[in-house]
């Protein structure tokens, strides 16, 4: 929403991020949603940043939450790590998404800074034309992760990816290339 960090209009909207893919490019990797469920947070806005990582095939997602605590702007962000593998033949196979640990005493960035983000990623297929709209089962067919605060024992920070199902008909399902 141009020309605000804090609209009314949707300060009580769901928050939904899409990476969409385009058959042209390979830089965006798949759709992630988040949903939020802070009740005294007021979430306005959400940018999701993509960074190539520094191992091969890995990319790391650095997702800012901007909100309001009882009208006072703050954000924060937590961080992801994306890992994609090809398989012998040098097309994608299955991979990973995870937390990156939260940035306690001692710990390297990058970290996770926001010890309680209260929120969830779905990691489900891009939508691009001709391809709008998912079923149920396409958006529970990706990566799920569960993020409410740093030791909660609801906590899901890692999970595989079906890279290969979930990128089907986009740029990256071709030959990509072998690994040495």
């Amino acid at each position: 929403h141009p020309g605000s960090l804090r609209p009314p209009s949707i300060a009580n909207e769901p928050v939904k991020i899409q990476i969409v893919d385009t058959r042209e490019s390979t830089e965006a990797i798949a759709t992630v949603r988040l949903a939020a469920r802070w009740t005294r947070m007021n979430r306005t806005l959400v940018k999701v940043i993509l960074f190539r990582d520094v191992e091969p095939l890995t990319y790391r997602a650095k997702v800012i939450l901007y909100f309001t605590i009882e009208g006072e702007y703050s954000e924060a962000s937590f961080q992801l790590r994306l890992r994609l593998a090809l398989d012998p033949a040098g097309k994608l196979a299955p991979g990973s998404i995870e937390v990156l640990p939260w940035c306690l005493a001692g710990a390297a960035p990058p970290c996770t800074e926001l010890l309680d983000p209260d929120s969830a990623v779905i990691v489900s297929p891009p939508l691009f034309a001709g391809h709008e709209i998912q079923t149920s089962a396409q958006f529970r067919s990706g990566a799920f992760l569960n993020i409410p605060n740093e030791g909660s024992t609801d906590n899901i920070l890692t999970d595989d990816v079906p890279w290969p199902d979930l990128l089907r008909g986009t740029a990256w399902d071709r030959l990509l290339g072998v690994l040495p």
